[in-house]
């Protein structure tokens, strides 16, 4: 994620040089797309078809064959062990069930190359070559034969990693880096899908004429409702000789193979009152798209944000269109997003440990992870207030959450000084919540996404993979 021309979290700045350290571990008018709208609570994106991935025949790890007892989904976590460089140099943003299978994406060495990992049991792993990405490269930045989706500085604290992600219907694989989306119907081959876009969005290599133009791109989430397809990120926009502008973007697609960028962002979240505007999640509930990410008002002002859509084109703020959805605390944001049975519940960051400080009479800690939930996503309730759960060493954050174990999971990292760490938090009800006890000198990488499948759950970050469940691992 950009940290240039003043990002939405410039405050949390002197942070980047450590994350840097981290990663090393580890054109026109466009026609309207097909209007879509979500009129049920979608599952979550690691919901499991009948049919596996196909694993890319280049590298790989053999699957261990001794059984073992099943560790307790959510609760028990193995980090699985790799010889052969497998994810050497990689830093993992995303993963989602496939079949019976895994896929994980990420990022690869200094300048961000795409990656793409499959697994037919969450344990052995294969990684992607150059040659499984087909289409056109038009327009995007290449490393090499693949393409850039943001190089490893722009790896942040208080944001997830910047790199790619995935989602599935249960038949198509979406995954969004950069500039560029791709599809899948087995893992094993990408292809490009196409993306229309209104005249204030163009390529990085196209000459630029309007005052504010794109600069970058970076897709943060995808989802699948029951209609069609919405992705959401944020452009870095600017002038060429002036200070950039985060601004959030909403990509949409009635069938995942062709999507279109509304003309309606400009309108929606180019907000005079705001300085910049991030979206980070989005998901199908109760009928309608729910976004969800933060806004910032000044330079040292940022808020929680959701935004609420009928048909995933068109978004309103929910709560005070100036100053977004929760207003105090002020420097939080949202990374994750689900719908549950009972409503919605999402997890992220407070950068002002003030909150919690006042809350649970402990010391300044410079930052935590938060947790809110809401029945419609207009009123929020925050449950982070709980010490032994959410004051960690030093600063933390929440960046995923999916439905498995003993409800919900959700993972996220922490870091002081030149450490970091992964963290599990579990719930029954999304209310209260507890911190997984994780073995830290087996767990010094940052945790980034997490997913449900027929075993159990997979966690990736850095340059590693987690399982919990009854995944085939012999040695624990």
């Amino acid at each position: 994620m950009h940290t240039e021309g003043g990002h939405m979290t410039a405050r949390f700045a002197s942070w980047l040089a450590m994350l840097s350290v981290i990663a090393a571990c580890g054109g026109g008018d466009g026609a309207p797309a097909t209007s879509i709208g979500a009129t049920s609570v979608a599952p979550p994106s690691s919901t499991t078809p009948a049919t596996p991935p196909v694993e890319t025949p280049t590298t790989g790890v053999p699957a261990t064959t001794v059984a073992a007892e099943p560790l307790e989904a959510g609760l028990d976590w193995v980090r699985i062990a790799y010889d052969d460089g497998v994810f050497e140099d990689a830093a993992l943003s995303d993963v989602t069930a496939f079949g019976t299978g895994w896929v994980a994406v990420g990022v690869t060495g200094d300048e961000g190359a795409l990656g793409v990992w499959t697994s037919e049991d969450g344990v052995a792993w294969s990684t992607a070559d150059a040659e499984a990405f087909t289409g056109s490269m038009e327009h995007l930045r290449m490393v090499g034969e693949l393409p850039q989706c943001s190089v490893r500085s722009y790896l942040r604290p208080d944001g997830s990693y910047p790199g790619p992600t995935v989602a599935t219907d249960g038949e198509l694989l979406v995954l969004g880096c950069g500039e560029g989306i791709w599809t899948s119907s087995d893992g094993a081959g990408w292809i490009r899908a196409t993306v229309q876009a209104p005249d204030y969005y163009l390529p990085f290599d196209v000459s630029r004429t309007e005052a504010i133009t794109l600069k970058y791109l970076t897709m943060a989430d995808v989802s699948v409702g029951p209609s069609g397809w919405v992705a959401v990120g944020w452009g870095q926009y600017g002038r060429a000789s002036a200070s950039t502008s985060h601004t959030a973007t909403v990509w949409v697609s009635a069938d995942g193979l062709s999507w279109e960028i509304p003309t309606s962002n400009k309108a929606d979240f180019w907000s005079g009152d705001w300085y910049q505007a991030e979206v980070d999640a989005v998901v199908a509930a109760g009928g309608q798209w729910i976004a969800a990410g933060g806004v910032r008002t000044g330079v040292d002002e940022g808020n929680m944000t959701v935004w609420a859509s009928a048909d995933g084109r068109t978004y309103t703020t929910l709560g005070d269109p100036a100053l977004g959805t929760v207003l105090e605390p002020k420097q939080q944001g949202i990374l994750g997003l689900i719908a549950t049975p009972s409503g919605l519940v999402a997890v992220g960051w407070d950068s002002e440990a003030s909150y919690l400080a006042e809350q649970t009479g402990s010391r300044d800690l410079g930052g935590h992870a938060a947790v809110w939930t809401s029945p419609d996503g207009a009123a929020w309730t925050r449950h982070d207030a709980d010490a032994e759960a959410f004051v960690g060493e030093g600063y933390e954050l929440a960046t995923d959450i999916a439905a498995g174990g003993p409800g919900l999971v959700a993972v996220g990292a922490g870091f002081l000084e030149f450490d970091r760490w992964g963290i599990v938090w579990a719930s029954g009800d999304g209310s209260s919540w507890t911190r997984v006890p994780l073995d830290r000198l087996d767990n010094l990488r940052p945790l980034a996404a997490v997913a449900a499948g027929p075993a159990g759950l997979v966690a990736v970050g850095g340059a590693g993979v987690w399982v919990s469940g009854d995944f085939p691992i012999a040695d624990r």
